[in-house]
């Protein structure tokens, strides 16, 4: 007797969890079409599998980057924040989209993918163009306030 009515606690307590459990998932579908509706911010692009993957693997290789750059790099300032800005331009594109609409999963229009591009050239060309032995004119030393007729010369 004693074990039927275990087994019997178990399984209301397991109907229970599933029932909780699928409340709890229809709230956070209700919140979240909420959100999508009138909070611009909530606008994301919907990843699933292999390139949720490839994205998170993307910002965790952007993270590691800024740390050792800060940390150990001596490349001229315009051209690590050049790169810099080329990865946030990337993953800002591929986070959020241009403009608000009916979100597909795993999909970036062709109008976001030209974007992404034009933005990502117009931010490697400093880099590009910065020959390694780059300094500025010897007249101007930015940490010096005498340098602002330097900087208006030039």
């Amino acid at each position: 007797m004693n074990r039927e009515l275990q087994t019997i606690i178990v399984e209301v307590e397991k109907a229970l969890d599933h029932e909780v459990h699928e409340m709890e998932h229809d709230i956070q579908a209700d919140v979240d079409a909420v959100m999508k509706k009138y909070d611009r911010e909530s606008n994301t692009r919907i990843w699933e599998g292999a390139p949720k993957i490839a994205l998170r693997v993307l910002m965790s290789a952007f993270s590691i980057y800024c740390i050792l750059m800060t940390l150990f790099s001596k490349a001229l300032p315009e051209r690590r924040l050049s790169l810099f800005l080329g990865f946030i331009i990337i993953i800002g594109y591929l986070v959020y989209p241009a403009r608000k609409g009916a979100a597909r999963v795993n999909h970036v229009p062709w109008y976001d993918w030209i974007l992404m591009f034009w933005a990502l050239a117009a931010s490697s060309i400093l880099p590009s163009t910065l020959s390694p032995s780059f300094s500025w004119p010897p007249s101007f030393n930015p940490s010096t306030s005498s340098s602002v007729p330097s900087v208006l010369w030039y």
